[in-house]
């Protein structure tokens, strides 16, 4: 698959259906204690056709909704831009303590708290379904 240039900001609506979310994804108080303030780097693939786009961005948590999704005010190269990902905490890992090197944009970011991926797939879909995230 062939990358694709160009400086690439993913978005998604989780209350019109663009994604598919586990009914077990509920996030519960524990979780969103849990969650709240702390670092969490996001990766996210995009695949449609044979093109795949990559974009990486880390941050701290600022707020967690079952409904809209985790939302991070991003640091680094992204500073100053909030992004938010699907509520499906399945998705979400505890990182190793380790650093991390972000190849959408070369900065190292050491310990963060959590991971997530997602991917999407955009392609031969109906067209209420454009956009599908598999966690």
């Amino acid at each position: 698959m062939s990358a694709i240039a160009g400086d690439w900001w993913p978005t998604f609506s989780v209350s019109t259906g663009m994604i598919s979310l586990p009914d077990a994804a509920t996030i519960a108080k524990e979780q969103t204690a849990d969650l709240l303030g702390r670092v969490l780097l996001i990766g996210i693939t995009q695949i449609s056709g044979e093109q795949e786009r990559h974009f990486q961005t880390y941050g701290r948590v600022v707020e967690v909704d079952s409904v809209h999704g985790v939302t991070v005010a991003c640091q680094g190269a992204h500073e100053g831009r909030m992004f938010t990902v699907p509520p499906d905490l399945t998705a979400f890992h505890r990182a190793q303590h380790a650093s991390y090197r972000l190849r959408s944009t070369g900065e190292t970011v050491d310990c963060p708290d959590f991971l997530v991926t997602f991917t999407i797939r955009s392609g031969a879909k109906p067209a209420s379904t454009q956009q599908k995230f598999d966690a």
